[in-house]
């Protein structure tokens, strides 16, 4: 079912029409708040198929055109800029502190590559909306708060990457 969802012929502006973008980053959220170190590392279970599913959808939907756009009513589109910092800014010191799992990271890294795609597919039509509510400026708090004792280089340079995707998209 997931593959059809993301590689069939269904129509996605429809999906985008009805939230469902919005919802799975609500979720998506839900889960990196969910996700602690107790949980342990076990195999593939359940959960976490359903949370690859979720996360294969989200990317799928990310890469139309109309995608960041239909996230600017409920603000699902601020929220995943604010999950995309805090993966910076807290995630990584709480995973070498033995406070969460490496899953959370795994799924922090998933949320960047999903913002990504909104930046890159986006037509210029949020460029206003990230202007108005600073969401460069969150970004840009996660790279000026970067400690290398506790961060992760890479992770903080995927940021710089958004960075420059927000940078160009206003030019759009």
């Amino acid at each position: 079912a997931v593959e059809v969802l993301v590689s069939g012929p269904i129509d996605k502006q429809s999906l985008l029409d009805s939230g469902i973008l919005g919802c799975l980053i609500h979720t998506l959220n839900a889960l990196l708040t969910h996700s602690l170190a107790s949980e342990g590392e076990n195999p593939v279970n359940y959960e976490q198929k359903v949370e690859e599913s979720i996360v294969h959808i989200m990317k799928a939907l990310a890469s139309h055109p109309s995608a960041a756009q239909s996230l600017i009513e409920d603000d699902s589109l601020q929220l995943i800029f604010n999950m995309v910092a805090n993966g910076s800014v807290v995630a990584f010191s709480q995973y070498k502190a033995g406070l969460v799992s490496f899953h959370n990271i795994q799924l922090h890294r998933h949320a960047m590559q999903i913002l990504g795609l909104l930046l890159v597919y986006d037509n210029g039509s949020t460029a206003s909306y990230i202007r108005k509510h600073h969401l460069i400026k969150v970004l840009l708090m996660a790279v000026k708060d970067f400690d290398p004792d506790c961060g992760d280089p890479a992770y903080t340079m995927g940021i710089v990457d958004l960075l420059l995707e927000c940078v160009e998209l206003s030019y759009r």
